[in-house]
């Protein structure tokens, strides 16, 4: 038996929960869907989250959990948390290309939004 297959068969007994969540970034005085998921920064304090939830990993050689994020459709970069019983890739919507020609914002849409970032919590009426 090769040494991949070796590896393959014992990584079924290691197995670990994977997790995708989604994360946006909404800004201050920002009220529609379109505005939001065109961010490509956030505040100091939205960086600094970002930077706590995991490592930054470049999607072109990371070998761990992808989530379905490609490179370069998806970005260059994701954030990435592993442990040894679950593996979690964040979508970060400000790290994601932002094509002026994609009106509807049809690449960040694809994946589900499980984080809202808002500046503050007055803004929470906004989103509800």
């Amino acid at each position: 038996m090769s040494l991949v297959r070796k590896l393959m068969v014992f990584m079924t007994f290691l197995a670990r929960e994977t997790v995708k969540v989604g994360v946006i970034y909404a800004a201050r005085g920002q009220e529609n869907q379109k505005e939001i998921l065109k961010n490509t920064k956030g505040s100091f304090a939205y960086e600094s989250f970002i930077q706590g939830l995991g490592e930054v990993v470049d999607l072109k050689s990371h070998l761990g959990f992808q989530a379905g994020l490609k490179h370069k459709t998806d970005g260059e970069h994701a954030i990435y948390y592993s442990d040894p019983l679950i593996e979690v890739m964040f979508h970060v919507a400000t790290m994601m290309p932002t094509s002026e020609e994609d009106e509807q914002v049809l690449n960040k849409k694809r994946y589900f939004v499980e984080i809202i970032f808002l500046p503050s919590l007055d803004m929470l009426e906004m989103i509800m």
